[in-house]
């Protein structure tokens, strides 16, 4: 009994950290090379360079694909810290692609040349 109880402590201490990670929502746009939306863009994050945590294991943080609104519009959470993050967009045929490297909260703007 004692045991099943300290487990049942040890999960429910996991949850509580896990709940009180910080998210931020991240908004931006996809433009052409003359400043045009690029409407159904695919747009992606990961980190920017190799991150490890206190036991020397690689981190790895790759977001979910969502696909740009038509007016070339996006928007995300994550749980990374934002310095951490470099964001790409695909354009809809996937043959042009843009990085952007220093991500804020809002305001990103993705050129797809």
């Amino acid at each position: 009994m004692r045991v099943s109880l300290m487990k049942a402590a040890t999960v429910v201490v996991t949850l509580s950290a896990v709940a009180c990670a910080t998210e931020t929502r991240v908004t931006g746009l996809v433009v052409d090379a003359h400043g045009r939306p690029v409407g159904q863009a695919l747009v992606s994050y990961t980190l920017r360079d190799r991150h490890f945590t206190a036991s020397g294991a690689e981190r790895i943080a790759f977001g979910t694909d969502i696909q740009a609104r038509n007016d070339g519009r996006f928007e995300f959470t994550t749980t990374e810290p934002l310095r951490d993050l470099m964001i790409r967009a695909d354009s809809p045929d996937l043959k042009r692609s843009a990085f952007l490297r220093h991500v804020t909260r809002s305001d990103n703007v993705l050129v797809i040349r």
